[in-house]
């Protein structure tokens, strides 16, 4: 993971990876990163940025797949 975050958001998708948007790093900044998890190989890769910064939101997994912060 590039950022130790809280108060972020975490939802796994369809593929089995978790997606984990926003939240705060350990300097309290609050962050617009993306990261995925691949918990059968161990690994994180950084994702697309959103567009704004966000902690404490919600995600919900869309019926196309994609995902909406």
């Amino acid at each position: 993971m590039q950022y130790d975050r809280e108060l972020h958001t975490a939802i796994r998708l369809v593929n089995g990876q978790m997606l984990v948007t926003g939240g705060k790093a350990a300097l309290r900044e609050i962050l617009n990163t993306a990261e995925l998890y691949d918990p059968s190989a161990g690994i994180w890769t950084a994702f697309q940025s959103m567009n704004y910064t966000r902690h404490s939101s919600s995600a919900v997994l869309l019926t196309n797949g994609k995902v909406l912060v």
